[in-house]
């Protein structure tokens, strides 16, 4: 299992409460909490991998194309960082 550093948690704390502040909305949350949940998506990320990797093989495999290790990490973290944009900016 991979664990958020502190400087992780800091910037994830952060981004929360810069988007609370640009949408209006007060933080009601104190940070154990966004600690606790930051570490809940890294870890069901982490645990999921392998379905995550078997999902890409299936999409991928009808298109005669086996992504390595390092490329499904790469699609992953580009589609979450789509989301981030979509979501967040």
């Amino acid at each position: 299992m991979a664990t958020l550093t502190t400087e992780e948690k800091v910037k994830i704390r952060n981004g929360m409460e810069r988007k609370a502040a640009q949408e209006g909305i007060p933080v009601q949350w104190i940070k154990d909490a966004v600690n606790d949940a930051a570490q809940a998506i890294e870890d069901l990320i982490i645990n999921n991998a392998t379905a995550i990797s078997n999902a890409i093989d299936a999409a991928s495999q009808p298109h005669g194309i086996t992504f390595t290790a390092d490329e499904k990490k790469w699609l992953v973290a580009f589609t979450v960082l789509m989301k981030h944009n979509r979501d967040i900016v």
